[in-house]
This record gives C-alpha cells, structure tokens and sequence, in this order.
C-alpha cells in the first residue's frame, strides 16, 4: 500500500510540473506567434500602400462619380487582386478622415461592388472610435484587434500612405477574421498539448519501471537478509552444540549425516540414509516422538527442535537435541536443516 502510495504521489507530481512547464511554453508560443501575426499584418498593408499611386487619393472625387474613374478602377483591381493573393485576408481597404465630423470614410476596398459588403467611394465608416482618429493622426503602422466593427470581428493591420511631400492623406487597412487569427494559436496549443500528453505518458511509463525495479531490489535485499539472518541463526546454532549436521531432503526422504554423527550412531558409514533407517536406531520409547519429528518435516513446520536417544555404537543410547528449520522453494518444502546436540553426561 505504502509503496503504490508513493508511486501514485510521484506520478502527481510529476504531472504538475509537466503541466508548469506546458503552460509556459504555451505562454511563449502564443506571445511569439502574436508578435509574428502583428509583424505579418503590418507588412501586408504596407505592401498594400505600395499599390497606391502618388496624387491618385487625391484624384478622387469620393462618390458615385470615382466608380467611373479608369484610375480608381485601376486601384480597385489592384486591391481586388492582392486581397486575392493573401487567403488571410479578408477585407483590404483604403480609409480617410473627415476632421468636419471626426469620422473615417472608405476611399475603396477589395469588395467587388455587387457584394453585399463593398464600400462605395466616400462611405462614412460609422464604427470610428477615438483611437481609430487617434492613431490615424499619428501617421504609423499599427495593429488593431481583436475588435467589433458593422462588418464582423477583427485583427486589422494598418500603414499610413504619404504624398510626395510626405503627408499623411490615407491609411491602408487589411482585416483577418479573429476566428482565422486564433487557428494558428489554437492549432499550436493543440500541438502543444499532444506532445507533452506524449512526454508525460512515456515520463510516466519510465517512472513506473524504475518504481517496480527498485521494489524488486529492495525485495530482493530483504530476502537475502532474512536469508542470511536465518544461516546466521544456524551457525550460531552449531556453535553452540558443537555436534553434528543433519539434512533431511523431500520427497525423497533421504537423510545426510556429517562424520562426527556418522561416527557416533549405530548406523553404517554411507553420506545418506533414510527415515527409516534412522528411525531404527531411536530408543523404542522414543519411537513416536521420532515418528512426530520426521512428519513435522514432512509439512513443512519450522523451526523444529526434539530431543531423541539414539543408539550409538557399542550399544547405548545417547540423549541427542536436534534443532532446525524447513527450507522451501517456489513453495515447495525441500530439506531440513539442523544440527544434533549430544547431551548425554
């Protein structure tokens, strides 16, 4: 529990910077590509302004009769076609103003004049608002937007178009529809997302290995030191009684002596035995604690200790202390092992 705990824990906090770090970078997208729109609208316009002949504005006469004009025919095709070589663009314009009644009026547009949208020559551009006039008058670039005008809502970029003696008599306006301005930061952040999903899954999927890899060595560390804590036991053990090994193996049912014991009882010299031939050398009134002993082996019960007389040779019986433990693997008992303790006096 405690170890899922900490992995989930890890996983958060991981997702939280991830996050942090989206944000920012999303931050920095999106101001970049706004300073990169901004730039592209105001290069566009005043590519527009180059469209615009010198003394040409000024030729108009700003109503019905400049639709006649070969020269303003001539500037509206102009028009017509770059707005047509830029998709972006939705609307490219020519704007004056009129000081008399402080309004903005249309010299022409990119509209073609059945369109339900086109402006006719001297058309007062009843949406002006004071900074319209304002940045107007001070004769710069600019970007405007997103704002709301009779036509829609937009991102415009405008240039101001000079005379020959450098004056300002117009003010070249290309506008995008907010909605197209924002499929660039909508398609970057979108990009953005995906990718650090991405990272984030691949980040978590690592993280999540290196968990279960550490869990393993420690686990692994554990059982090496159980393991070595209970052979630690076991010599300590035969330190003490200073006797002799006993292995019993299953299923076979074999037993392994060491010399000393194979010395001692009155059993013939072979590395291994059985139950029970073992049994054969137990003192007759030992025979059940004897029985109980090897079936204490045989279900795996651990520790063990019991206390036997065996016959040794010459005939007597000795009084023999035996203590152990069943070792299993896979889940399977596999041997016992102990050590017997002769304490006869």
């Amino acid at each position: 529990m405690r170890t899922g705990s900490s992995l989930l824990k890890t996983l958060i906090i991981t997702a939280l910077i991830c996050g942090i770090i989206t944000a920012v970078v999303i931050m920095y997208v999106l101001r970049a590509i706004n300073v990169n729109r901004k730039a592209a609208l105001i290069m566009q316009a005043t590519q527009a302004t180059l469209l615009v002949s010198n003394g040409q504005l000024q030729s108009f006469s700003l109503d019905a009769r400049d639709i006649d004009r070969a020269s303003y025919q001539t500037l509206k095709q102009k028009f017509i076609h770059f707005r047509a070589a830029n998709p972006s663009i939705r609307f490219a314009y020519i704007l004056g103003y009129r000081p008399d009644i402080e309004k903005q009026f249309f010299y022409l547009d990119s509209e073609s004049t059945n369109s339900s949208d086109y402006s006719p020559p001297g058309q007062i551009y009843k949406d002006t608002r004071p900074y319209d006039i304002e940045q107007y008058k001070k004769g710069i670039s600019y970007v405007d937007g997103p704002y709301h005008d009779s036509w829609g809502e937009w991102v415009s970029g405008y240039a101001p178009v000079l005379d020959e003696y450098g004056q300002m008599i117009g003010l070249v306006g290309v506008d995008v529809s907010t909605s197209a301005w924002r499929t660039q930061s909508t398609f970057a952040v979108t990009v953005i997302l995906i990718i650090a999903l991405l990272l984030y899954v691949i980040i978590a999927l690592l993280i999540t290995k290196l968990h279960r890899a550490r869990r393993s060595v420690e686990m692994l560390t554990d059982s090496n030191a159980s393991y070595a804590s209970k052979n630690h036991a076991l010599e300590s053990i035969k330190k003490n009684l200073v006797a002799g090994n006993i292995t019993a193996f299953l299923p076979s049912e074999t037993i392994k002596l060491d010399d000393s014991l194979l010395q001692s009882l009155d059993i013939s010299e072979t590395a291994h035995t059985n139950f029970e031939i073992f049994l054969s050398v137990v003192h007759p009134d030992d025979k059940e604690l004897g029985v109980d002993f090897f079936a204490h082996i045989r279900a795996g019960d651990t520790p063990i200790k019991c206390a036997l007389r065996l016959r040794v040779r010459g005939g007597e019986y000795h009084l023999y202390k035996i203590k152990g433990e069943t070792v299993s693997e896979m889940g399977t008992n596999v041997r016992f092992s102990g050590v017997m303790h002769d304490t006869t006096l």
